[in-house]
């Protein structure tokens, strides 16, 4: 909890599949696209597919790729799991306009795969 007595939620936002390079990554997209019609939209250093994936396009954090977690308030849930003996790599620290943390990776790894907290839209 924080100090307003506000919980702190978790919930799963998306999965990150790592690609060996962009054209790897478009192989990834055009296979999901054919097997099940998902729509799907570039963003640049990855490509959104529908449903909660991201195909990235390099390798990225995590070694198969990462998983997006939605949390309420990233600072609080930083301090929630800094208790529970977790460390961030605040040098993954985004920031929206306003100066408010959006989005770090944690530092750690569990079956391949990164974990990085995402400010709740």
């Amino acid at each position: 909890m924080n100090n307003d007595n506000t919980e702190i939620t978790y919930k799963f936002a998306h999965i990150g599949i790592n690609s060996a390079n962009e054209d790897d990554a478009k192989k990834t997209v055009d296979t999901l696209k054919n097997l099940f019609n998902f729509r799907f939209f570039d963003v640049g250093n990855s490509i959104i597919v529908e449903g909660p994936i991201e195909i990235v396009k390099n390798s990225g954090l995590g070694k198969n790729g990462h998983l997006g977690i939605e949390t309420n308030n990233v600072e609080t849930a930083i301090l929630d799991l800094e208790k529970k003996g977790i460390n961030f790599d605040m040098s993954t620290a985004s920031y929206n306009e306003n100066k408010e943390l959006i989005s770090v990776y944690l530092d750690l790894e569990i079956s391949g795969f990164a974990f990085h907290l995402l400010k709740s839209r």
